[in-house]
């Protein structure tokens, strides 16, 4: 219904937000520390409708990855757009999107409401999900460094080689994701250039 709003913001309570788009304000509901600039700052919002006993809610994030976060992780079995802020307000995209390839149940579990069992369901449904969306890391070798070795050389390399970061994530990824076994960066990258190729 909405891709994103520009407008000013109003006000801040915890984590409801009031923008001010051509004279209209939207209520919209963001993660407790999403850092969205100060009262009378423009501001560019990614929203996400939903319909919560048939009253309308806005959520909103400050990048498009983030938002797509939130639609991934509201698609799961028993998660609902509550416990998703609560996600999105412990953990990075980055590790988010890390701990479901690498299937890193203890560190899911770490977010207040998500036992092992909802932490195990949220990796089973989503690995196979993550590839095609465009959930990457941002550009940058800090990103990299929060990464396992062998993942993070993986990528390194690929950049290294051309590719485009957003590109090389999304190949290793698939590599990862797809593998029976734990393979070196080489190997990893060896796969890849495969799958980008392909």
């Amino acid at each position: 219904m909405y891709e994103y709003l520009i407008g000013q913001l109003v006000s801040r309570q915890n984590n409801v937000l009031i923008i001010d788009v051509n004279g209209i304000g939207y209520r919209i509901t963001v993660p407790l520390n999403e850092e969205v600039g100060q009262i009378g700052d423009e501001v560019k919002i990614y929203v996400s409708y939903t319909v919560n006993d048939e009253i309308p809610i806005l959520y909103g994030f400050m990048t498009r990855a983030k938002r797509e976060a939130f639609d991934m992780l509201i698609s799961v079995s028993k998660i609902g757009p509550k416990m998703a802020l609560s996600v999105l307000s412990s953990l990075s995209v980055e590790n988010l999107v890390n701990a479901i390839i690498q299937g890193d149940v203890r560190l899911l579990s770490t977010v207040q409401g998500i036992g092992r069992k909802t932490a195990e369901r949220m990796i089973l449904e989503l690995k196979d999900k993550i590839a095609s969306i465009s959930i990457v890391p941002s550009t940058g070798r800090e990103v990299s460094n929060s990464l396992p070795s062998e993942i993070a050389d993986a990528i390194e390399g690929l950049v290294a080689l051309g590719y485009p970061r957003g590109n090389a994530w999304q190949a290793v990824n698939t590599v990862v994701r797809e593998s029976k076994v734990k393979m070196d960066a080489a190997e990893i990258i060896r796969h890849a250039l495969t799958t980008i190729r392909s």
